[in-house]
This record gives C-alpha cells, structure tokens and sequence, in this order.
C-alpha cells in the first residue's frame, strides 16, 4: 500500500479525493490544506507520491513542487488542478512534476486517471531505484573481472573504466580524468572498421565481434575481443557500455573459454542466461546447485518451470525488460525437488553473440525471509505482553506517533487506541493543551528541557541508566484529578540508533492521599507534642524554682539537704532531656529526598568557628536518599570530634564504593574512640552530655537504611563510616 499526500486548500476536494484514492486499496491518503503545512509533514512522515493542486495561499503549487525538489528529493508530484493553461503545463514539467492532470470532468473516471497515473509515476520511480541498484551492482562487479570494463558516450569519449584496464593500458587515473577518447587505444587503421560496427549495433543489427589491435600509452600493442552494447535513456542513444578481453596469451586456444566459464562458475550468485522464448541457453555452478539440476538437465527447461506464477505473469515480465531494458523483483522459484526457494532477481537484456538474450543474476533471500519473519513474530509477542499488561503504557516512534496504546492506558484515559493509533496526540491524555510528554523529551535527547516541563519533580531512574522518571498531579485526569509516578526510556535498534521510546504510568493517588493524612496527623502530634512539652517545661520551671527557694531555706540551716540536690539533679536532667525532643521531633515527618552531600556539609561547617582546622571534602557530584535531617547527622559528628577528640587539626570526608554499597567515612586526627567503647557509643544515654547525639544520629539515618559504624583506631583518630545501600545513591551531573 502507497502513502500519498494530497494538498488543496478546498476540504471538500480533499475529502472526496481521499475516499476515492483509499476506496482502491492501494493507497492511504494524508490530507494538507496549504503547501506550508505539506513541507512540515514531509520532514516528519515518508511519502511515496504528493498530489497538490495548483492554485492556493501562500505557496502555489508551482513554488511547492519547486521547494520539495531544491531539497533534492525525487518522490513523484503530480499537479492536480482546475487551472488548464498551457503555460502552467508547461512550467510544471519544466519544473519536475511527472504528470499534470485537470479537474473538472466526471468524478469516477477523473479519480480513476488520478489513481493511473499515480501508479505510473510510482512504478517509473521505483524503477530507477532498481536501474540506480543494478548500476552499483555492475560496478561492483566489473571492479572484480580480469578485464577491461569500460563505458564512453555517442563522442566515443571514455566516462567509465575498472582499475584493471589501467594496469594493462598503463595509464594513470588523472590522466584518462582530463579526457580519453577510445579511438586513441585502437590501431589506426582499424578505426573505421569500429566505427561501423557500432553504429550497426546501435541499430540493432547482429555483428560478429572481430578482433581490434589495442594501443598502450607506451606504445606496445596486444589483441582484443571487443564485447559492447548500446545505451539509451529516454529512448535516446547515450553511448555503450562493454568489456575489452586481451587474446594474447589465450589467442586460438580452447583455454579462453575455458577461463572464462570458470570465472563465472566461481561467483557467488546463481547466473543465469535465457532466450525471449524462455529458453536456458546458460546457468553457471551456483545456479545448478541452487536449483538442484544437472547442466544437461538445465538447459532443457524454461523459465516457466522454474517460476511458481502462470504463463501470463511471465510474459508480461518480459515484456517489462523489452520495454526498460532491465528489472529487480523478489519471487519464489521451485527447485528440482519441488520446494520453493525466495530469490532476489536482477535481469537485463544482453547480447549474445547477435542474439538479444536475458542475463540474471539470483540471490538466496531464506535467511532474510526467516530473519523478518522471526522479527514479527518477536514484535508481535512484545506487542501482546504489553497490551495485556495491567499497568498503562504506551509506546511512540522516533516522529512521536503512537505505535501502542495499551487497554490499561485505554481504560485510565478514557479514550481508546484507535483514535491515537498513528498519531502524535498523547498529550490529549494528560493535558488541556498541546505539549510534549516525557517521552517526547526522551526521544528527541531534549534531556535540558526536562526541568522546564517537570520543574522539581523528574529523576534520573535509580535502577537503570538514561531512564527517567516523575510524579506530577494531572488535575483532568479522572473524577478529581490523579497523581501519576510515571517512567519513560527510549527505544534503540540493534545498532544503538534510537527508533522510539515508552512510557509507563502509575496511579499513586491513593498513596499521595495516605501520605496528605498521615502528614496531616503527624502536623496534629507534632502540636501536641509542642504543646504538651511547653506545659511541662513551664511546670518543672515552677518546680526548679521551688526548688532553688528551698535550697535558700536550707543554706540558711547550714548546708542543703543530699535529698534536695538529688531532686535538683534529677529535675535538671528531666528539663534537657525535654529540650532534646524539640530538636529532634521532626525525625521521619517529611519523605526522604536526594540529597547533595558537598552542599550539606558546606551549609553545616558554617555553623562551627574552626579556622585551625583543615576541613577536606571529596565527595563531589555524590547524592544519597535520605532523611531530611541528614545534615543534623554531620552536625553531631563534627560536634562529637571537636568536642571530644581534644586535639583536633584535621577532619576529611571521602566516598568509596564497596561490595555493600557507598561507604561516606568522617574521619578525624584526634585522640580516636577507646576500643571498649565502640559498641556503646550509638546506645541511647551513653556518654558525657545527654547521650542522646549518636543514638539519634543513627535512628535517623536507619530511616533509609543506612548504617553507622566507627573503625578508627583508639590514638589516631575517629572514623565513622556511613554505608549507603545501593540505589540510595547516584552521581549528579
């Protein structure tokens, strides 16, 4: 089936035009209704024909075709319009359309014109691809042969040799560049006799090949056979195109044919020659063992026999080659046993010895075949998994049209695959106007415009590189809106080129909405808490201050009572231990982030006045998820070794990753832990002050899963060490 694009400013004409078109069966139609909006569509989507009428705003139909070719594309265009002066026909042609067509006259037979000359200009197109196929291929292969391959225009002027003719002419490349004319390589006195002969070639007549006496650049001469045929463009004699075969060390021996059946037995393609009857006359060694026949065998059979289509389908193939002089098709051929291969064929009208004959050339395409067929097989499945998977998805090509939309996706949505299938509209889903998704960002590497789309709320993937992902609220989305966690990557062929990308999405409304209340009554406990923490302080105020009076009654006496010193002690101790859970009582209140490990210690050490203290950090671009108390937890390790390490000159913070995760170590040059203190220090009350610094510090690091440790040696210095599980880390970049 065609891709055509029609371009008319009138809707109703494209309209029509485009169910008449489809209605065949061979075409799908894209519709434009100005050449402007057409050149877009041409940079996102590949079309094999465009329609467009003549008339319209802005670009005409005239300046469009003129645009589409000044970008140096061929595709076939047809002018299709109500204007029908011959000055517009003839500038249209001038300008590259392929065929001029007016409107106006009955519906069915126009639109049938239409569709006929559209299948003509697509066949002559395809056609010269074929023909541009088969010239690289005759390239390639004269640059194989033994001989000299040549080509020269109707001046006789050479435009074409392979590389052997000048190691056997002696020539130099740049030399034949600057001009060559054939006559200079043949004996004098043989010029005229060649002459005749190709002019009786160009008419056609059958000549017997004679043998001509080439001239070197050094003067030496040797025998030749000279094999040419003519060439035509547009009907038109261009020149001839040949092989020139050295005789001398062959000359009158049965050796020449001999080498040269060899050389053709000895390619790697099936080659073939047959009559305009479909006579055999020819199959080198390949074709005999691909087809599974003797030669004598071969040679006795025609074409018929070995194509699976009828005596129609062949006689319109030849047909074809008498009229194009050559054509490259794909098509199943039957081997002796009866099976059948499929063959990529390459055929063209050739000389044989006066006899117009048709020279082929077969390619075994089994392992294409299997190979495409396994890939369907292998999308299909693909395709099947994720359109049954329960969790919305879908899946765009590198132009941004939607190839999958899953029945998840159908059902979150609300609207069915069919009507994005082939679209770039996934933004209809999620969005009140027209804007990229995350996929779309990802398929383009438009990684720096992420932040402007999803400010704060996309991620790097933790698990998987060049994956990202994002939470966002998508306020149409169901009755009330719905939060969305939603993770996209793109899509690589097997040669790491990028061909699309995918998105999931997960409703996490239910969750965002647990997490609102449990926030909401954390919010409540924290007041309380304040509140309640704020009666009994001002209480134990009122007891302290007793207290003290009951002291000053006591001193009065002598000396206060041991029983009034403990009730003191034990009511200061009370009062701190209150103060303490002021600073402590947002632990686990807010979600855990990604954190800049460099930017927290820097924001903490500005809190300690410490000019005699070298302070190194070598933890650049490193994060870590954690809670949002992270940096109370640098806090308390400074504290503690500047407190307690008592001499003090150095502390350092360094990351190193090992086989359990990120291991961040704080270590210091002072007096170091007592071994038979290590494993107290992070139990709750253990130590000088309130003992409550480590214990704390590790409940809120345990919150994300991370451990504390303190290897340093007792004498040398402290060293805690942080081990951060893997996917609770990630280099920023």
């Amino acid at each position: 089936m065609y891709h055509i694009l029609y371009v008319d400013d009138e809707n109703a004409f494209l309209d029509i035009a485009k169910l008449y078109l489809e209605r065949s069966g061979e075409f799908t139609v894209d519709t434009a209704g100005s050449a402007t909006q057409a050149l877009k569509m041409l940079r996102k989507n590949e079309y094999d024909a465009i329609i467009s009428d003549y008339q319209m705003p802005g670009l005409d139909g005239i300046e469009f075709l003129r645009k589409v070719r000044g970008e140096g594309t061929s595709i076939p265009f047809l002018i299709f319009t109500g204007r029908g002066r011959e000055e517009i026909v003839i500038q249209a042609l001038n300008e590259g359309a392929d065929f001029y067509i007016q409107k106006g006259w009955e519906p069915r037979s126009q639109f049938a014109e239409l569709q006929h000359k559209l299948m003509q200009a697509i066949g002559r197109k395809k056609a010269e691809q074929a023909l541009r196929v088969s010239e690289t291929r005759f390239r390639e292969l004269a640059e194989l042969l033994p001989q000299i391959v040549f080509e020269f225009d109707e001046h006789f002027m050479l435009t074409y040799v392979n590389q052997h003719a000048y190691s056997i002419m002696r020539y130099d490349p740049d030399e034949v560049a600057r001009g060559y004319n054939v006559f200079e390589g043949i004996e004098p006195s043989q010029h005229q006799r060649m002459k005749e002969n190709m002019a009786r070639l160009i008419r056609g007549e059958p000549i017997v090949h004679e043998e001509y006496t080439m001239i070197r650049k050094d003067g030496t001469r040797f025998p030749a056979l000279i094999y040419a045929y003519p060439l035509f463009q547009d009907k038109q004699f261009i020149g001839f195109r040949g092989v020139i075969v050295d005789t001398s060390p062959l000359k009158r021996t049965e050796e020449y044919g001999k080498i040269l059946v060899q050389l053709l037995d000895s390619a790697p393609e099936a080659i073939t020659v047959n009559d305009l009857e479909g006579r055999y006359l020819y199959a080198n060694q390949r074709a005999l063992e691909l087809y599974g026949y003797s030669r004598d065998e071969f040679l006795n059979l025609r074409v018929g026999h070995l194509i699976t289509e009828n005596d129609q389908k062949i006689r319109e193939k030849f047909d074809r080659i008498r009229g194009t002089g050559e054509f490259s098709l794909e098509e199943n051929h039957i081997q002796k046993d009866g099976s059948t291969i499929p063959l990529q064929v390459i055929s063209k009208m050739a000389d044989w010895g006066g006899q117009k004959v048709i020279l082929s050339i077969a390619s075994d395409i089994t392992d294409r075949r299997e190979m495409e067929h396994a890939l369907r097989e292998s999308e299909g499945k693909i395709h099947t998994i994720v359109e049954s998977s329960p969790i919305p998805q879908f899946v765009i090509d590198n132009d941004h049209r939607i190839i999958l939309w899953n029945k998840a996706l159908e059902e979150m949505s609300g609207i069915p695959s069919r009507e994005m299938h082939h679209t770039d509209h996934q933004w209809r889903a999620f969005y009140m106007y027209e804007r990229p998704c995350l996929a779309d960002l990802l398929v383009d590497n438009r990684i720096e415009d992420l932040e402007l789309y999803y400010p704060g709320k996309f991620s790097r993937s933790k698990f998987i590189e060049n994956v990202y992902e994002a939470v966002d609220f998508f306020p149409h989305l169901g009755t009330h809106g719905r939060w969305l966690h939603f993770t996209a990557s793109v899509i690589r062929d097997t040669g790491g080129e990028v061909i699309g990308a995918t998105e999931t999405l997960e409703d996490i409304t239910d969750r965002i909405d647990t997490e609102k209340a449990l926030l909401q009554t954390n919010k409540k406990l924290h007041l309380l808490s304040d509140i309640t923490r704020h009666d009994i302080l001002n209480q134990m105020t009122v007891l302290l201050g007793y207290l003290d009076l009951l002291k000053e009654e006591n001193m009065e006496l002598g000396k206060p009572t041991e029983c009034v010193l403990r009730i003191e002690e034990s009511a200061n101790h009370i009062r701190r231990q209150i103060e303490f859970t002021r600073e402590y009582q947002d632990i686990g209140i807010t979600s855990p982030t990604w954190q800049n490990l460099e930017k927290s210690l820097r924001k903490v050490l500005q809190n300690f006045n410490i000019p005699d203290v070298s302070v190194g950090i070598e933890l650049e671009g490193l994060e870590v998820y954690a809670d949002p108390l992270l940096e109370r937890v640098f806090y308390n390790i400074i504290d503690n070794a500047l407190k307690h390490g008592k001499r003090v000159t150095e502390i350092s913070f360094r990351s190193a990753e090992t086989e359990n995760g990120m291991c961040i170590s704080i270590s210091d040059n002072g007096i170091g832990v007592p071994v038979q203190d290590k494993k107290n220090i992070f139990e709750r009350g253990f130590g000088h002050n309130s003992g409550f610094g480590l214990f704390l510090t590790r409940e809120i690091l345990d919150i994300t899963d991370i451990s504390i440790v303190e290897n340093g040696i007792e004498g040398e210095g402290a060293r805690f060490e942080l081990i951060v599980p893997r996917g609770h880390y990630r280099e920023y970049r």
